[in-house]
């Protein structure tokens, strides 16, 4: 697992570069900048960077690494929650990306491993299963950093009513909590499952869903 943002940034640029990138700072650049947006301040590039830090600490374990790697690099790069096709454009992006970097083989793929980001129904592939579990994996860290994390969920859809956000919250996170597995992979299961759960319970409960 690369030590520190420096580190891992560097271990990203390297793998953009053995991915196909020419100019692997330019295209470190222009993600970072897609990410950074004041209204989404969970969904941003820290969001992004923890995911990284994980999946390069599992990186032997998963599967279509490549593939993973750029879907998440991708999966937020348009963000606005007042939107239900975000993931589709982003998806978009990812093709883009897949063709700049001279890996159109990849693009289908990474597009579909994407969607498996709307949460929809739970992920069919390996790959799949391992970046929903990176993406869900702040659900299952502290309490504070979860407080955190609904925190800036709140701030992102101060649109909403309260009535109606804490209806439509709850019923986001019940779903997460009546899975028989929030993590469909083992190391990520042994690590925030039994957390996760305590903390979508007790987010409920805030909640009065």
């Amino acid at each position: 697992m690369p030590d520190g943002t420096s580190e891992l940034e560097a271990a990203v640029t390297e793998f953009l570069g053995s991915a196909g990138a020419s100019d692997t700072a330019g295209v470190l650049a222009a993600l970072k900048s897609d990410h950074d947006r004041a209204a989404t301040p969970y969904h941003n590039w820290t969001h992004i960077a923890h995911g990284l830090d994980l999946l390069w600490e599992y990186r032997d374990e998963i599967p279509e690494f490549e593939a993973v790697a750029i879907a998440w690099l991708n999966h937020d790069r348009v963000y606005d929650a007042k939107a239900s096709d975000n993931e589709e454009k982003s998806a978009d992006l990812s093709r883009a990306m897949c063709e700049d970097l001279g890996r159109a083989d990849l693009a289908d793929r990474v597009a579909e491993l994407i969607l498996d980001t709307k949460h929809q129904v739970e992920p069919q592939t390996p790959a799949g299963k391992w970046l929903v579990g990176v993406d869900l994996a702040i659900l299952g860290e502290t309490e504070e950093r979860f407080a955190a994390f609904d925190k800036n969920i709140r701030t992102e859809y101060a649109h909403v009513p309260g009535p109606l956000y804490r209806i439509g919250r709850g019923r986001i996170l019940r779903g997460f909590l009546d899975r028989e597995e929030i993590y469909q992979v083992r190391e990520l299961k042994v690590r925030f499952e039994e957390q996760a759960r305590a903390n979508l319970k007790a987010a409920i409960t805030a909640l009065g869903a």
